[in-house]
């Protein structure tokens, strides 16, 4: 079979599709695998017990805008890149304000500590721990 003739069978019977139709399943999806990690992550690490004093610490709430920010990105990049002819420029432009902005953070944070600090503060008390 020829590429033409595989391409004018998949579009013999093609109906338009809803505009609205694909950021709902990728909606749907993004919420069951959020879901899913959550079931797995909670038996294996458990909760923080140090939540209630976490949630008034300005660092929690940087890092919880910082993956939002990131998950939106994500679900433009892929909601437009999915699509043909989309434009994945919203998506790139709020990625590279993340980064930047995480980045800068880091930055003044790093300017404003006393230097015996700084090797402590880049590399944290779970550095050993952590990656596995």
């Amino acid at each position: 079979m020829k590429t033409d003739e595989l391409i004018s069978l998949l579009a013999r019977d093609a109906a338009p599709v809803k505009s609205s139709t694909l950021p709902r399943r990728l909606s749907a999806l993004a919420l069951a695998g959020g879901f899913a990690a959550l079931v797995m992550m909670i038996p294996a690490i458990g909760f923080r017990r140090d939540l209630p004093g976490a949630l008034a610490d300005p660092s929690f709430w940087m890092k919880a805008v910082y993956t939002v920010g990131l998950s939106a990105a994500g679900f433009l990049l892929s909601e437009r890149l999915s699509r043909p002819g989309g434009g994945s420029r919203p998506g790139w432009t709020i990625a590279a304000g993340c980064a930047a902005a995480i980045v800068a953070l880091a930055i003044i944070q790093l300017a404003t500590m006393p230097p015996a600090e700084v090797p402590a503060a880049i590399m944290g008390g779970s550095w050993d721990s952590c990656p596995g």
